[in-house]
Parts: structure tokens; C-alpha cells; sequence
């Protein structure tokens, strides 16, 4: 929005955005200093086991968890070996911090900047979201619509914010139909 001679088309996969309700009522709890202990995700991420003594034994953890429901074995091991490092002691250790994932979540739901230069937004956009998301939420889409009607919104079946993990193929075809019809 800053610079959008930069951009020829823009393509955003489940992005981190809520209604600015949501967003004012985050910025309060954070400066209210109760931000890392009401977000639901925080926690456990600061919690997050940081060691392993090998990937199988995070394979057979993270294969039972909801959020890796609809990835694939294979993604779900390709992910695996991207968040994990061999540790000069042997096994394996966390390729970031939890803290860093922490930091994240806090600091993730602040900007309101998108909200206001949106109905100036003249590049084409889609927005690829996964059907069962918690991050683009349907109030976001609705608001998106709303004051800017020229982006599209495509809604994956059977995926979640993860989904280019989850349905690899469906997403680079959608954005491959997207950036042809677009370019």
C-alpha cells in the first residue's frame, strides 16, 4: 500500500488479519501489559518442548494434533525437518524459539494500516483462506468485500491456515489461474 508500483498482483495465503474491533480490543491488552496471558496461543508455544532425541518421535507427537490434521505425512515430515536442527550433543532442538513464536502472536494482531488504505488498494489481490482458518476469520472476508470489492476470496475446503502445507497443489493452481488471468 506503501509503494504499490512495487507490485503487479498480490497473492495472500490465509493472512494474520482481524476486524479492527478485534485488533483496538488487542492493543488494549497488550497495553494493559495481559496480552501473553489471554492470548490462547502464547502459552503453549512458551511451553513448547524445544529438544528431541530424533524426528520420529516429533512425527508421532505432531501427527496426532488437530493442526496437522489435513497435512500429508510427507509435508508434515518436510516440516518437521525445516523447524528442526541437529544439536552438536546430538538429537535435534527447535530451528526458532518458542519466545520468537511468542513474540509473534503478541505483537501480530496490532496493525490497523491495512484497514485504512484498503479502499485505495488497486493492485490485483487474492486472497486464498483456508476453510476452517482461526486467523481470516469470515468477519474479515465479509469486511474486506465490503470496501474492496475488486479482490477475490477463495475459500480452500479441508484446509486451515496452514494450507499451502496442506494442499499444495490446490493452492499453486489457484494462484497460478489467478496471476495468469492477472498479469
Amino acid at each position: 500500500m506503501r509503494d504499490p508500483g512495487k507490485f503487479r498482483a498480490l497473492v495472500l495465503l490465509d493472512p494474520v488479519l482481524f476486524v479492527p474491533s478485534r485488533i483496538i480490543a488487542w492493543n488494549i491488552a497488550r497495553a494493559i501489559g495481559i496480552g501473553y496471558k489471554i492470548h490462547p496461543k502464547i502459552s503453549g508455544a512458551l511451553k513448547r518442548r524445544r529438544t528431541f532425541d530424533n524426528l520420529e518421535l516429533v512425527f508421532r507427537g505432531y501427527r496426532n494434533r488437530d493442526v496437522f490434521h489435513y497435512m500429508s505425512d510427507e509435508n508434515l515430515w518436510a516440516y518437521i525437518k525445516g523447524i528442526a536442527k541437529p544439536r552438536a550433543e546430538g538429537g535435534f532442538e527447535l530451528a526458532y524459539s518458542p519466545e520468537w513464536e511468542s513474540r509473534i502472536y503478541l505483537t501480530s494482531l496490532c496493525d490497523m494500516d491495512l484497514w485504512r488504505g484498503l479502499k485505495d488498494l488497486q493492485v490485483p489481490t487474492l486472497i486464498i483462506r483456508g476453510a476452517e482458518t482461526d486467523t481470516f476469520l469470515e468477519g474479515a472476508a465479509s469486511l474486506i468485500k465490503r470496501k474492496q470489492p475488486v479482490i477475490k476470496i477463495k475459500t480452500l475446503e479441508g484446509s486451515t491456515h496452514i494450507l499451502p502445507m496442506e494442499k499444495p497443489r490446490e493452492v499453486a493452481d489457484i494462484m497460478q489461474l489467478f496471476l495468469n488471468e492477472n498479469l
